[in-house]
């Protein structure tokens, strides 16, 4: 039986900070990750297999930033085939992820430890197509639908 592939994908900053115990966790694992290009992200590829996007895409959507996420993203699912993909956000993950699903991986989608009471506008949009959606604050249940799930702070 074929190990199984992890893709760990986030946004720089304490998106990869909550994600980072997990990804140590799989790290002599057949797993990668892939997040933002920036100057507090380079340390990551001396650790983990890693992929950057050359182009973050912040809040609102820039149509190029889009373009080029998408084919940066086909290109890595391409070369790595992983069986999951799992996320704790932000914006630059969206297109990955539905193309993920698109090339029917499981999706595994922790909201940020920062979101509270108010569910994240990643998480909206990823909710729907996510097979396991994980909350770590009780008080979001009520904010998503059944298929939220809460184990407590899941990544320290």
């Amino acid at each position: 039986m074929k190990e199984k592939k992890i893709c760990f994908i986030c946004s720089r900053g304490g998106h990869l900070v909550d994600l980072e115990p997990l990804i140590s966790e799989f790290n002599d694992k057949n797993s990668f990750v892939v997040t933002e290009k920036a100057k507090d992200t380079e340390s990551i590829a001396k650790h983990y297999l890693s992929y950057f996007h050359r182009k973050g895409n912040n809040r609102g959507v820039n149509l190029f930033k889009l373009i080029d996420n998408v084919f940066e993203s086909i290109k890595i699912l391409n070369q790595e085939k992983p069986d999951y993909v799992v996320s704790s956000g932000a914006m630059m993950c969206i297109p990955f992820i539905y193309l993920s699903k698109l090339f029917g991986l499981k999706i595994i989608y922790i909201e940020c430890s920062a979101q509270v009471t108010e569910p994240s506008y990643t998480g909206k949009i990823i909710y729907p197509i996510s097979d396991h959606f994980f909350v770590q604050w009780k008080s979001l249940l009520k904010k998503y639908g059944k298929k939220a799930e809460y184990f407590g702070n899941l990544l320290t």
